[in-house]
């Protein structure tokens, strides 16, 4: 898993889109290249205005900037309890239980 934005390399044709992700670099998450392309298909992947998934690859882009916030936070707190550690398993537990966490929390908000 890596903190990563897309730039203004973003082209679509009838077989899908393609994008140029950029890594930002953050302690704890996987260390990749520099940057790199990724193909969604039309038919094979789907797309909501949060998220980008395509299950063959296994490969998600998420966008949601609560969810981006609460794990970048969710990161540095393990990054300081073990710093040097690749945390990106975590990471990927912790998206996964993102949606329940936040409706848990939520419901605890007092009216």
């Amino acid at each position: 898993m890596s903190l990563v934005e897309l730039d203004n390399r973003i082209t679509t044709d009838r077989r899908g889109l393609r994008a140029t992700c950029v890594l930002v670099p953050t302690p704890g998450l996987a260390i990749r290249s520099a940057e790199w392309t990724i193909f969604l298909s039309w038919e094979a992947s789907s797309f909501t205005k949060d998220m980008w998934h395509n299950p063959y690859v296994p490969m998600t882009v998420r966008f949601g900037p609560s969810l981006i916030e609460a794990t970048l936070q969710y990161v540095s707190r393990l990054t300081a309890a073990e710093p040097g550690v690749d945390h990106s398993g975590r990471a990927r537990q912790f998206v996964a239980r993102f949606p329940r966490l936040r409706r848990e929390a939520q419901d605890r908000t007092p009216d």
